[in-house]
């Protein structure tokens, strides 16, 4: 994928987040982003490391800046809360000349969003973190062992929290990929 095909499918996931009664901060974005790279195969090619709250880019997190600037996106303070990200109306003028792309992931990011779109911050940290852990371990341990790695991982999530995030997120994964 080329840099705008890229920011389309942000564009569009964004879009997509607020519709579905996301907040829609960056770290919403984030980990919509990641879910798609890693879970709908979308070639974002961002490299992910384990951060405060799961899963982070600094690669997207300068991409966000750079669509601020090149006047694709808003960011709205709302305190005592942090930002919201909102597309402006002349990204849809880019946004045009990508029917193509935008089809492609169209309905990747419309199951995604199903899923993740209400999601706050806290319960997306420990989803992400949990498909972060199958990924490093190619998805070969068990249930009893990553709940045990998430709460290694994330001192403050609980054991019976940690049980409760990979059922949830084996379930999730279960339902998004019997739809895609």
């Amino acid at each position: 994928m080329n840099r705008l095909q890229k920011i389309v499918v942000l564009l569009d996931l964004i879009e997509n987040l607020q519709a579905k009664g996301s907040w829609c901060g960056e770290t919403h974005i984030q980990k919509a982003a990641y879910f798609l790279q890693t879970l709908f195969k979308v070639p974002f090619g961002y490299e992910f490391v384990l951060y405060r709250y799961g899963p982070f880019s600094f690669d997207l997190s300068g991409e966000l800046v750079r669509m601020k600037a090149d006047g694709l996106l808003q960011s709205v303070p709302t305190p005592p809360f942090g930002v919201r990200f909102h597309p402006v109306d002349e990204s849809n003028q880019l946004r045009s000349q990508f029917v193509r792309t935008r089809q492609s992931f169209e309905q990747a990011i419309g199951i995604l969003t199903d899923e993740i779109g209400n999601k706050g911050v806290k319960e997306l940290e420990k989803l992400a973190t949990v498909q972060y852990i199958r990924l490093g371990n190619e998805e070969k341990l068990l249930f009893e062992e990553i709940a045990e790695k998430l709460t290694e991982l994330k001192p403050h999530i609980g054991r019976e929290e940690a049980e409760e995030a990979v059922i949830m997120f084996d379930s999730m994964k279960k339902r998004m990929t019997a739809l895609y």
